[in-house]
């Protein structure tokens, strides 16, 4: 048996109800819940209460901008992938951050190459992939990073000038 979808409409003066109708990403989260990346927060939605919790800027402590999406939720390792957006203008500013789980608290992960820091990244959620208890993220400008294990930084290991938009891995590889 399959039941009908439900729609759910955004409002943000609601309490309890999605915060913004421009969703980034939806990924499956802890205890059966769903994290969806919108425009003004991480939302995360609770199926057996129908509920959004909506997570900002003030409720994870070392995150910046309003925009809020999950990149990979690790439950085994209690940490989650987070990349947010400041947008002034025409300018862009992308970040990623990886949050533990138990606290909520943010660490931003600085993108390098050897001692050279990257000062602008721009990545959507589909360009970031799990990969060997890591990350894999492939920025429009720079090329193809990985974040190790416990490191707070994505170093560059496959440089190129262009946008990728799919990302597809095979077995780790």
């Amino acid at each position: 048996y399959n039941p009908p979808a439900k729609r759910y409409a955004a409002d943000p003066k609601l309490p309890g109800s999605l915060s913004n109708k421009n969703i980034e990403n939806i990924l499956p989260g802890p205890q059966g819940k769903l994290w969806i990346g919108t425009g003004d927060g991480l939302n995360i939605f609770d199926p057996e209460t129908e509920e959004f919790e909506v997570l900002r800027e003030k409720d994870l402590p070392g995150i910046k901008g309003p925009m809020i999406a999950p990149l990979y939720i690790d439950t085994v390792r209690q940490k989650a992938w987070l990349g947010s957006m400041i947008e002034k203008g025409t300018e862009r500013w992308v970040y990623l951050y990886e949050m533990n789980l138990e606290t909520r608290e943010c660490r931003p992960i600085i993108f390098r190459d050897g001692s050279r820091q990257f000062d602008k990244i721009f990545f959507y959620g589909e360009q970031a992939r799990p990969y060997k208890s890591g990350l894999l993220i492939c920025d429009a400008e720079h090329g193809l990073f990985e974040v190790k294990e416990n490191s707070l930084f994505a170093d560059l290991v496959f440089p190129f000038k262009g946008i990728g938009w799919r990302m597809i891995l095979n077995e780790d590889r």
